[in-house]
């Protein structure tokens, strides 16, 4: 076999390799927008650039660098919107899959930073967010934000809706907007919920939320900022 044949050969390999994994890959939901510099690291461990419009699959961790920020909609309409130096994983998203009577089941991981999200149609009774410290967080319907701060403790915040927030074998619930809960350190207890005091102007410019009335808020698409134009 002579060189020609070699390199065809190893050329062929690569795509098949390539098509493989491009089929492989389950889409979760898609970039709607992106600020700054955003990647994605899949589960082989490849990472990509990440801009408005691309997809994101199961099993990626998506960053936000610093001064970055990005949304995504999930496949059952619902957001993620993620401010600067935060991590966030699709561990799993099976929404009304076709050809199957498999329950709804959506899995996510914060690993670090701030993030508001707005559930969507996927069925409440199987989802399951883990927060830093791993907290584990389900819904109800929801608009919530998680932050991650400086002293490591956790802050859950409700907006709309209720969750419930379990960490050292402690359940709380929060089911009045405008509550949160503090996890202190990876398996302490949620504290009771208390009047939410904590800034959220990050999230608030990358996700705004509208109040229409009492305790009623919505996602307000028409007031999402643009991003801001580039430093000169």
């Amino acid at each position: 076999m002579n060189f020609k044949q070699h390199y065809m050969k190893a050329l062929m390999a690569v795509l098949l390799f390539a098509s493989f994994e491009a089929l492989s890959a389950e889409p979760a939901g898609n970039i709607i927008r992106s600020n700054g510099v955003v990647n994605a690291t899949d589960a082989s461990g490849k990472t990509r650039p990440l801009t408005a419009g691309d997809v994101v699959n199961v099993g990626d961790v998506v960053t936000s660098t610093e001064k970055s920020s990005v949304q995504i909609q999930m496949k059952d309409a619902a957001i993620i919107a993620m401010s600067a130096n935060s991590t966030f994983k699709v561990d799993g998203y099976r929404f009304h899959e076709k050809g199957t009577s498999a329950p709804d089941k959506v899995d996510l991981t914060v690993q670090q930073g701030r993030i508001r999200t707005i559930t969507g149609q996927a069925a409440k009774s199987g989802y399951s967010m883990v927060a830093p410290n791993d907290v584990v967080i389900k819904i109800k319907g929801t608009i919530y934000d998680i932050l991650e701060m400086p002293d490591g403790s956790i802050i859950i915040i409700l907006r709309e809706g209720a969750v419930t927030v379990t960490s050292g074998g402690v359940t709380v619930v929060l089911d009045v907007p405008g509550t949160m809960t503090r996890i202190p350190a990876k398996g302490k207890p949620p504290s009771k919920p208390i009047p939410a005091t904590e800034s959220t102007d990050d999230l608030d410019a990358i996700l705004p939320l509208t109040k229409t009335g009492p305790d009623n808020v919505i996602f307000c698409t028409d007031c999402i900022p643009p991003p801001p134009p580039p430093s000169p």
